[in-house]
């Protein structure tokens, strides 16, 4: 049996138990870090689904449940009613749970009387570089299932100015303004005449802490840097207020304008070989950009020649899910040449993704809420031309 650690100051490796809930420690300690920190919760009333099941290991799936509402005409009088009763509408969606590793080679940097103590320095750098690691994945899974890039899962709506087609035919005129944020808006809460996709139920904007039902709309530097140029953005926000204790749960709030609340979040830097979960080395987390071709920020042929968009993201309820299974573990491996060297690994079963409605039994005859991105519309515009 383990000692306690005020006895030894020694954590037993060997110990499943304490491995884990040391390691849950250490992932507690970086999880304010996340750039969606205060955006998830375990309802989807939040921006992010979150639902964490132990029981779920690799393959396994969780499934994520959406009531609808009551819509029927009803009755007058005395006619029937037993028979014309309204069917219960109920909307899911589910996630298949992944295993996801990821390793650190310590090299010798250490010696047999430490390599079982959860405590010595090597651990400690191990779960501290690999608690940061999780924060930043977890980050760029969120915006990669987002933008339409994670998995190749495209966005089903997007907005572009003047209504371009396509990336190819933005111009130098079609960027961010307060104008278009006004269009933006009214296409967002109309549901309607979107440039990608069809007419859809308004997204379920969030409920902020004073009641205020906003949007959330993602930008980065690119199109932060026209809008704050716009004559006419200058003009009103002037006299903008964005004070108050809800916009603490946003990180890089700039203005709250109408029923949106404008963020600016980084450019991601990193490589994709892949658009699996694991396909991307990241290092700086954030919103990619997107080239006519169809490549994202990152991937092997992005700087070619040819127009480049700034991929922002309109968000309300629901929009994202995340699923948890089996509680993370921290490995240790030691080497066959009589442990001269280690290796300390995180292992996670989790996966993410958009929210893409299933109509268990019937869908609205109008305000449709399946078969697309729920709480998820992008909007492209013009950032620049490659040579």
């Amino acid at each position: 049996m383990a000692k306690a650690t005020s006895q030894t100051s020694v954590l037993n490796a060997g110990s499943t138990l304490e491995r884990k809930k040391w390691l849950h420690e250490g992932l507690l300690e970086k999880s304010p870090q996340s750039q969606w920190d205060g955006l998830k919760g375990n309802t989807k009333d939040s921006v992010v689904f979150v639902t964490t099941d132990v029981s779920k290991s690799d393959g396994h799936e969780v499934e994520f449940s959406f009531n609808g509402k009551a819509t029927g005409a009803g009755v007058e009088n005395k006619e029937r009613l037993r028979g014309n009763e309204e069917q219960k509408k109920i909307f899911s969606d589910k996630i298949r749970v992944q295993r996801v590793r990821h390793g650190l080679d310590n090299g010798d940097e250490f010696d047999d009387t430490n390599i079982g103590n959860l405590n010595s320095g090597m651990h400690t750098q191990s779960r501290a570089l690999l608690a940061d690691w999780n924060v930043v994945k977890r980050d760029q899974w969120l915006f990669d299932a987002a933008q339409g890039f994670l998995r190749s899962e495209v966005n089903t709506h997007i907005i572009r100015p003047n209504d371009r087609t396509g990336i190819a035919d933005l111009v130098a005129g079609d960027t961010a303004s307060y104008d278009f944020m006004m269009d933006v808006e009214d296409i967002i809460k109309s549901g309607r005449d979107f440039t990608v996709g069809g007419d859809r139920a308004p997204l379920e904007p969030i409920t902020l802490a004073d009641g205020r039902r906003m949007w959330l709309w993602l930008i980065d530097s690119r199109v932060n840097r026209d809008i704050r140029k716009d004559a006419n953005f200058i003009s009103v926000n002037a006299q903008g207020d964005i004070r108050g204790q809800d916009n603490r749960i946003i990180k890089g709030v700039i203005g709250t304008f109408g029923s949106l609340i404008v963020a600016e979040k980084q450019n991601f830097f990193g490589t994709s070989v892949s658009r699996r979960l694991t396909g991307t080395k990241v290092e700086i987390c954030g919103l990619r950009q997107a080239h006519e071709s169809g490549t994202f920020t990152g991937e092997t042929g992005f700087t070619a020649a040819g127009v480049v968009a700034s991929r922002s993201l309109i968000l309300g309820a629901g929009a994202l899910q995340v699923a948890n299974g089996k509680e993370p573990d921290y490995k240790i491996a030691t080497s066959d040449d009589y442990d001269i060297t280690s290796g300390t690994a995180l292992e996670m079963w989790t996966n993410t993704q958009a929210t893409v409605l299933y109509a268990d039994n019937n869908d609205y005859d109008d305000a449709k809420k399946a078969g697309y991105h729920y709480g998820i519309v992008a909007v492209d515009t013009f950032a620049r031309v490659q040579a």
